[in-house]
């Protein structure tokens, strides 16, 4: 992330990912893969937004990891109780 802009970040992680999912995966025939957006600091909202477009978000968060509940689902961070949603920066 640039200078903490998040909502560039997250514009660039769409981009790159529907990118790489078009090209590498759909022409070639293959499935759709899961797609991840991994950040070095909290994003807020946009974690709901990614999710609403079928991507995961995992970001930086103190000494470790946090994540978007699709994150939490694979494994990739612990997951929390829908009360914290709220906090996901």
């Amino acid at each position: 992330m640039k200078n903490g802009n998040v909502t560039n970040a997250v514009r660039q992680a769409i981009g790159q990912l529907f990118e790489y999912s078009h090209f590498w995966h759909e022409l070639r025939g293959e499935p759709k893969p899961h797609l991840i957006a991994l950040f070095t600091e909290g994003i807020g909202r946009y974690a709901d937004y990614l999710e609403g477009h079928g991507i995961a978000s995992v970001w930086r968060s103190g000494d470790g990891w946090d994540g978007s509940p699709r994150a939490a689902s694979w494994g990739l961070v612990a997951k929390r109780d829908v009360s914290d949603i709220s906090r996901l920066s």
